[in-house]
């Protein structure tokens, strides 16, 4: 039996089948404790518990009290991020750490929906790395920012030519080298996507659909969407995980640490 009591953050290593392992982070005012759960899960008793499952069940009660909180990135000038998500994208520095030559160590960033940052926001958790350059490996494939941010630079529809040029162009590169894009997407929150990879597209949907409680938005054999739906309708959409499939060996790479995802549930297995 494995439980998350309110307001635990539950880290989650992704992807590490065949087997997944999951860990709680419990936030306190003095430190951090990471518990580790009492087993791993396979991907056929994640499988299994999805057939076994109830009509009823289905509708996962998790859905609504839980929520996508944040992405750990591991780069070599936090610095450096920071000034790009301020100057391109209109990034709110939530917190932030300083080491003693007045550079950040690490800090959190969010976008919000266009209207506010709020604690439901999804944020960039960015820290510094001891690696002189990132290895993204074949994991982490994109962090979508919603094209809708571009349009609400550009005045909405006043200026038609402009938007229609700003649909073709690209964000410059991040200085560190994350993989950062405009996306396409519904009003909602302006960090609208995280692009993932996966071996096993059935054992991805189940452990995050059965045990997590997210939605499952869109699906084929091609591409996984999957979100929580928004706690508040006037925050829109939220974040969603856009899992493509691999066949080759999953490889994490040197930047992408961990997800964060934030609940108030019980959560039984």
């Amino acid at each position: 039996m494995m439980t998350a009591h309110y307001y635990f953050d539950m880290l989650i290593w992704l992807l590490l089948f065949p087997s997944v392992t999951a860990f709680f982070g419990f936030s306190t005012p003095r430190r951090c404790f990471i518990q580790q759960l009492s087993r791993s899960i396979t991907r056929k008793q994640i499988i299994d518990q999805h057939l076994h499952r109830s009509e009823s069940d289905s509708e996962c009660s998790t859905s609504y009290s839980n929520r996508l909180s944040h992405i750990m990135l591991k780069v070599p000038s936090v610095d450096g991020a920071v000034e790009y998500l301020q100057k391109h994208v209109g990034a709110t520095l939530l917190t932030s750490r300083r080491n003693e030559f007045d550079e950040y160590k690490s800090a959190f960033l969010a976008l919000g929906n266009g209207t506010a940052v709020t604690n439901q926001s999804f944020a960039l958790e960015v820290v510094t790395s001891k690696a002189e350059k990132i290895d993204l490996g074949n994991v982490l494939v994109r962090i979508g920012v919603s094209r809708l941010l571009q349009f609400q630079k550009l005045g909405g529809s006043q200026n038609i030519q402009a938007l229609v040029s700003s649909a073709s162009t690209s964000l410059p590169p991040e200085p560190n080298g994350l993989p950062i894009q405009w996306a396409t997407s519904s009003p909602g929150d302006y960090l609208c996507r995280i692009g993932l990879r996966t071996n096993d597209m059935e054992a991805t949907t189940a452990f995050y659909r059965d045990l997590f409680g997210m939605q499952v938005a869109a699906a084929d054999e091609h591409m996984l969407c999957l979100r929580y739906p928004a706690m508040d309708s006037s925050c829109g959409v939220s974040t969603t995980l856009v899992f493509e499939p691999i066949n080759e060996p999953l490889v994490h790479g040197n930047c992408f640490d961990h997800l964060v995802i934030r609940t108030r549930a019980r959560l039984g297995a």
